[in-house]
């Protein structure tokens, strides 16, 4: 979604952390961002937000079902977004057994 909703020339930015027992994925781009009470609706089954119904390709179940996911894995989605300026969602799950995040060489 973040390169279906930004720009080519905007930029994605990708993080990956360690939080006590939890592994955090955070997407962060720089597109029109969502207004001000539509951020939990986007997570909605079919949920389209007016102004991308007719330029952007989509059913809207995306989020639904990576919100769904990351519930059925004991973890959680979330969104942060200012609009005109962008969105960042975290994904948080759980480690398996509290194994820390390690660095693997090639």
């Amino acid at each position: 979604n973040a390169a279906k909703y930004s720009s080519a020339e905007s930029g994605i930015e990708l993080s990956l952390a360690q939080t006590g027992t939890d592994v955090v994925i955070t997407v962060t781009d720089h597109g029109h961002g969502i207004k001000e009470g539509e951020t939990e609706r986007i997570f909605d089954p079919y949920a389209r937000l007016a102004g991308d119904k007719d330029r952007i390709e989509g059913l809207g179940l995306g989020l639904y079902i990576c919100r769904t996911l990351a519930r059925a894995l004991g973890g959680t989605l979330t969104v942060k977004s200012t609009f005109g300026v962008g969105s960042s969602f975290k994904l948080t799950l759980p480690s398996q057994e509290g194994t820390p995040i390690t660095e693997k060489g090639d």
